[in-house]
């Protein structure tokens, strides 16, 4: 129940970055694909996910290197992806 309540109240708490790609990706507009924003996966809430394609897309605030490797990740974030045998694309 605590991952939905914070997957709530992040919801509300976007940043415009954040509004700009959920409004790219809602309601299938990404070639059809459905994805979910702040969604709890296992006891931790990733920023946006296509449960159909395996997919967790990372919003990384701030981050200016795209080619950053999985080991760089927030330590946070790397049980959820691998734990559901998810792709993870960094943003």
């Amino acid at each position: 129940m605590a991952g939905s309540t914070t997957a709530r109240a992040l919801r509300r708490r976007m940043t415009d970055a954040e509004r700009r790609l959920w409004h790219a990706l809602r309601d299938r507009r990404l070639g059809g694909w459905k994805f979910r924003r702040q969604h709890p996966i296992e006891g931790y809430v990733v920023e946006f996910c296509c449960l159909e394609a395996c997919l967790i897309v990372e919003w990384m605030a701030g981050s200016t290197d795209p080619t950053a490797t999985a080991r760089e990740r927030p330590p946070s974030k790397r049980p959820a992806s691998a734990s559901c045998g998810s792709g993870t694309t960094r943003c």
